[in-house]
Parts: C-alpha cells; sequence; structure tokens
C-alpha cells in the first residue's frame, strides 16, 4: 500500500473528526485508510494510502442509538468485512470493529449525513 502522508497517532474517540479533516483536506474521494491499535489507551495510528477501491452503494446500516430496529447481537462481525457500511458515528464502527481486529485497511467516504466505510483487510 502507497502511503500518501505520514503515519499519525489519534485517539479513537477523535475519529469522526480526523475522518472529516482529511476529507475537507482535499484527499481522495473515497480514500482508503490503515488503522491500528496503538498501545491499549484507545490509541490508533492511522494513515492514508492509495485507493483504487470503490464503495458500492448497497450495504449495511450499522447504528447503535436505542431507536434503531436491529442490535449488534443479530450481527456477525463477518457482515462488516468487504460490505459498505453505513453509520453516522465512525467512533461508534470503528469501536466495535477493534474489539475483534488489532488492525484494518478500509476505504472511507461521506454521502447524504453517514459514513461509508468499507473494511478490505483485517488483521
Amino acid at each position: 500500500m502507497q502511503m500518501n502522508g505520514k503515519e499519525q497517532r489519534i485517539h479513537i474517540s477523535e475519529i469522526d473528526e480526523f475522518l472529516a479533516r482529511s476529507l475537507a483536506a482535499g484527499q481522495m474521494k473515497p480514500f482508503r485508510l490503515g488503522l491500528s491499535k496503538n498501545g491499549d489507551q484507545g490509541y490508533l495510528k492511522a494513515f492514508i494510502a492509495e485507493n483504487d477501491e470503490l464503495i458500492e452503494d448497497d450495504g449495511v446500516d450499522f447504528e447503535l442509538s436505542s431507536g434503531e430496529n436491529k442490535d449488534l447481537d443479530d450481527f456477525e462481525i463477518s457482515d462488516f468485512v468487504m460490505k459498505t457500511i453505513y453509520t453516522s458515528s465512525a467512533y461508534e464502527l470503528f469501536d466495535y470493529i477493534f474489539t475483534y481486529f488489532r488492525s484494518i485497511e478500509c476505504v472511507v467516504d461521506f454521502k447524504e449525513n453517514a459514513w461509508l466505510v468499507k473494511v478490505v483487510k483485517t488483521n
């Protein structure tokens, strides 16, 4: 994977802001993002890379709000790999994903008030 910038250390609670800044800074849209755990205090190593992966419109709706019909118990982690995931909170999505994986590569976009995330590689 070709990196476009320096690896950055971010806290998972800042992931929504990091993604928004990355899009606003004129990065490719959609862009490829590598994330890996950096210690056990919620920090991640993040880098943006060259992207040639598409994000399909058909996908899985991921929401943790109490008003939603589905619960995470209705899903398997495989439901969130190699599929487009729609979420209003990247933090909630990545917090869930990182309970299963140590690192991921994903493609990220923003459309119609939702983050679109397609996890393309896990470790």
